[in-house]
């Protein structure tokens, strides 16, 4: 199989998880491996696959309890990253990304735009909550003090005590 063909089985694999809309195709213009697919809001999106990183100087870090995958440097010309071949590994890194990341989600295509409105929706709640109980703060505050004499309220004890002594 020459470079510019993609297997038909990993076509169908990301049609199958993310959509009828996803598929993998060869842009000889850049000599890269693009992935197409559409965005949250429907736009048609190119991801440019390539090597991001090194796996050969790939190493557990014992203090993070992770793997550490130093990064290789994108061509200073393009911008692009390396060029690496679309093997089964390749694969299956950019499903997996693609199910970490969120571009598509796993039950499948259309779940980014209910998670958006939850989290809208969700924060909406909270500033209609936040605003209601400053509302009821305010309110509170303006029962517990007497507009047309404040300083009777302020004051503790009988009358006779809180009037002020008149010196002539």
């Amino acid at each position: 199989m020459s470079r510019e063909q993609i297997a038909a089985s990993f076509g169908a694999e990301l049609r199958k998880r993310f959509g009828t809309e996803w598929g993998s195709t060869w842009d000889g213009k850049i000599q890269r491996y693009v992935v197409v697919g559409r965005s949250a809001v429907g736009m048609p999106t190119r991801e440019i696959f390539g090597w991001f990183y090194d796996p050969t100087r790939s190493h557990w870090d014992k203090d993070a309890g992770e793997f550490r995958h130093p990064t290789i440097p994108v061509d200073p010309e393009t911008g692009l990253p390396p060029f690496r071949e679309l093997d089964a590994q390749a694969q299956f890194e950019i499903i997996d990304a693609m199910h970490r990341t969120f571009v598509a989600g796993r039950q499948g295509p259309g779940n980014w735009a209910k998670h958006v409105a939850n989290a809208h929706q969700h924060n909406t709640d909270l500033h209609r909550k936040k605003v209601k109980q400053q509302a009821e703060n305010m309110a509170t505050i303006l029962s517990e003090v007497d507009l047309r004499r404040p300083w009777i309220r302020m004051h503790s004890g009988p009358a006779r005590t809180r009037r002020v002594a008149r010196h002539a």
